[in-house]
């Protein structure tokens, strides 16, 4: 079975960072992914998230938010040049087809669904990063000094999905070790086998949930004012990766804001290098975590001061 994916990354610096500078590390990739439509922008910030993911130790897992995102990517590159026509470099054009009313294909649509294929990649890795670093319960002591109930929710949320594909997966683990073979059952033996195996899970999830609810109720919760005790500090590394995420947050709205950055893939594509000056701003706040990451595994001397 999978480990899951915080103990994996167990000693790295993403798995360390102070929740706080995590979130708003993530927070602003996934802004600036979604403020810039650049192709070189786009290019840039998935360099920084697949260097980010190497330095958290979550390359197997990426792995398989790559597939789906490639998948997805194919069918964005195949659909968009179909319904869009508002390129006017023709690559190709045929003849009439029902609700289609003539089929043309123009680079700027393959570009632009390229694009948006690779934004879609970035978001997930993104996600990917923060299934995989950060601990609901992280979560959850970040948030709980201002909304506690709702963080207990989003937090018990977060663990449900995980949750069930590990019991799924343990379900269908002793089902074979019983010595049922799939290969040689019929479509309406496998149904059925299929069948018990989601009652087990939704009876195992109840019982889960009648046991959270008598920890809670043992442990008085909701009866008054509750008790903290932290147990994450803010470093100097956590307080130099959280400024360069706010700058580039900051930077990034300004940018927006004036028109830097700016690229508009119809009726005809820009010129690509244009705006470099915001992003190598850009660039350098969201390397900070990364190249603190390279510190803290290589050198004793910074990893003790971060």
């Amino acid at each position: 079975m999978i480990k899951k994916g915080p103990d994996t990354c167990k000693g790295c610096y993403f798995r360390n960072m102070h929740p706080a500078a995590a979130l708003v590390y993530y927070m602003s990739l996934f802004l600036v992914a979604l403020l810039f439509s650049h192709p070189l922008y786009l290019t840039a910030i998935l360099a920084v998230t697949i260097l980010a993911i190497i330095s958290a130790r979550v390359l197997k897992f990426w792995k398989i938010y790559l597939k789906f995102s490639l998948f997805m990517t194919l069918m964005i590159v195949l659909i968009n040049p179909l319904v869009s026509r508002a390129g006017s470099t023709v690559l190709w054009s045929g003849a009439q087809i029902p609700l289609l009313d003539g089929l043309i294909i123009s680079l700027e649509a393959v570009y632009f669904g390229l694009a948006m294929g690779m934004r879609l990649l970035i978001v997930l890795s993104i996600f990917c990063l923060y299934n995989n670093t950060i601990h609901p319960d992280q979560t959850l002591y970040l948030f709980s000094k201002f909304t506690y109930k709702p963080a207990l929710i989003i937090s018990l949320g977060t663990r449900l999905i995980p949750r069930m594909k590990r019991d799924f997966e343990n379900i269908q683990d002793l089902i074979k070790i019983r010595g049922f073979d799939y290969t040689s059952l019929g479509f309406k033996e496998k149904l059925a086998l299929f069948r018990q195996s989601v009652n087990a899970l939704i009876y195992n999830s109840l019982e889960g949930a009648w046991q959270i609810a008598e920890a809670m109720h043992s442990r008085a919760f909701g009866s008054g004012p509750r008790s903290q005790y932290g147990r994450w500090l803010l470093r100097p590394g956590d307080l130099i990766c959280l400024a360069g995420s706010c700058a580039v947050i900051a930077v990034s709205f300004i940018g927006k804001a004036v028109g830097a950055g700016s690229y508009e893939y119809y009726p005809k594509m820009e010129y690509i290098f244009g705006g470099s000056r915001l992003l190598a701003l850009i660039l350098t706040g969201l390397l900070i975590p990364v190249l603190t990451s390279w510190g803290w595994d290589h050198c004793r001397f910074l990893r003790s001061r971060i």
